[in-house]
């Protein structure tokens, strides 16, 4: 219902757009994925189908100035006037970056950058977070031991199941990295082998990016880094934090030469991490959050961005444009 009422409200308000200076603004937008169709926006919930991608770059491009990230960052840092001036980023590196997304930018000459999460790219490897949507949603039991919680879970109706879902994830995001592995382990039983190869055939929207489509990019495509394993940044986090950072941009560094930009997996920007990044000084010219606010022309390392999710993304983007104006 929610959904309804916004799309109702920002296609009538796009006539007032104006009127609360949008167009003198200037903002980072941000996808992840994009795709032809979306099978299960549920699972697949970073993916943004082409037809609505499309027509948000259409409605960007014809209200605002693209310029590639690092000449947006250059001119903000020197307090030039940004007014109506805008970037496209991608987080994380997945394949239809390269396969859908990119060759319609290229057609219409629209410049991007792309944060990647290196360990993931030219690998079978696939996001810790999709891996357990994927699993809760497809599992056909009803119940399952847990032994990193060691508690037994009831998932034997929807409900039950995001509730599961919810603790994982919120696990995941929240506490140290090393025990990904074991969450993921943990759940191996909710699906067979079979079920699994047959869900990664069908979810292919989840494949990372090779160096050789990276490499072919580089005519209209920046790249940053968005960590190695989309680390997640807080203080049980410490002792991987600077591997994290700079073992990335060296990876990035030696296949393209060069990577100036950093992007925080789950945009976490938090006293620990802006501690941690001063005191190291590490050699990046901007670290991009999810904080949804426009950005001004003054020397700052953090810059925020507008998200757009899979659905109704057009008139989310207004929403939030409208809602920090």
């Amino acid at each position: 219902m929610f959904n309804y009422i916004k799309k109702f409200s920002f296609n009538f308000n796009d006539f007032f757009i104006k009127s609360k200076k949008i167009k003198n603004k200037s903002f980072i937008v941000f996808f992840h994925g994009v795709e032809e169709k979306v099978i299960d926006p549920n699972t697949q919930s970073v993916q943004i189908t082409f037809k609505n991608f499309k027509e948000t770059i259409n409605y960007l491009s014809s209200n605002f100035d693209i310029l590639p990230f690092s000449d947006l960052i250059k001119i903000k840092n020197n307090g030039e006037n940004i007014n109506n001036k805008i970037s496209i980023t991608f987080d994380d590196g997945y394949k239809n970056n390269f396969e859908v997304a990119y060759p319609f930018l290229k057609k219409e000459k629209i410049p991007f950058l792309i944060y990647l999460t290196t360990n993931f790219i030219s690998s079978k490897k696939r996001m810790p977070t999709f891996l357990l949507r994927l699993y809760f949603n497809y599992t056909k039991k009803k119940f399952f031991y847990s032994n990193f919680f060691k508690e037994e879970f009831d998932i034997s109706t929807k409900k039950k199941k995001e509730k599961a879902l919810h603790q994982y994830i919120h696990f995941l995001k929240n506490f140290e990295y090393t025990y990904i592995k074991f969450l993921l382990e943990d759940i191996d039983i909710l699906l067979s082998a079979s079920e699994r190869k047959n869900l990664f055939e069908i979810f292919k929207s989840e494949e990372f990016l090779e160096w050789e489509d990276i490499k072919k990019m580089q005519d209209l495509c920046e790249f940053g880094s968005h960590t190695k394993d989309h680390f997640i940044f807080n203080e049980k986090n410490f002792n991987n934090a600077e591997e994290q950072l700079l073992n990335s941009k060296k990876i990035i560094d030696d296949h393209i030469g060069k990577c100036n930009h950093f992007a925080l997996p789950n945009g976490n920007r938090n006293i620990f991490i802006e501690n941690f990044l001063m005191k190291k000084k590490f050699p990046y010219e901007s670290i991009a959050t999810t904080q949804k606010k426009f950005i001004s022309p003054r020397n700052e390392l953090f810059v925020s961005r507008m998200g757009v999710d899979n659905i109704d993304s057009l008139n989310q983007l207004k929403y939030d444009l409208w809602n920090n104006a």
